[in-house]
């Protein structure tokens, strides 16, 4: 198995997993949100709700890293014996 940082990781049959579709729009979401955030005025309630909504979205994107891991991490232990990690 080779982690890399275009594709989540690369296995020794050619086998190439890409991180969670989802994950590049939700992405593109955070950008607009924080900026958002940064425009808004300092102790508003505008602001308050716009940090609310960023940090669900933080959440979100946290769990789909994770759920991403952990598919691949199963479906790798299932169907290999051996695994080798590269460096």
């Amino acid at each position: 198995v080779d982690f890399g940082v275009s594709a989540l990781a690369t296995l020794s049959t050619g086998e190439v997993f890409t991180g969670p579709k989802a994950l590049g729009t939700r992405l593109a979401r955070l950008q607009r949100l924080a900026r958002e955030v940064s425009r808004k005025v300092k102790g508003s309630r505008n602001r308050a709700k716009a940090k609310t909504k960023l940090a669900r979205l933080y959440a979100r994107i946290a769990d789909l890293r994770r759920n991403g891991l952990h598919q691949l991490s199963t479906y790798i232990t299932r169907h290999f014996h051996t695994i080798g990690i590269e460096d």
